[in-house]
């Protein structure tokens, strides 16, 4: 499946500022969190956000 860019509209940004918020707010947990998760679920987790981040990136 091919993506291609889309032109902004409100919607869309209004989308992606909701995606913003509760992206905040995971963050937000994660750090208050962190202290109690392994190397390896902490590892597993940065590349998760990384990926998302590639996501939202794109659009």
């Amino acid at each position: 499946m091919a993506l291609a860019p889309l032109d902004r509209t409100g919607g869309m940004e209004d989308s992606l500022a909701e995606v913003r918020a509760l992206l905040q707010d995971i963050a937000h947990c994660f750090t208050a969190e962190s202290g109690s998760l392994s190397t390896r679920e902490l590892a597993n987790t940065v590349a998760a956000v990384e990926d998302v981040s590639k996501t939202v990136e794109f659009l």
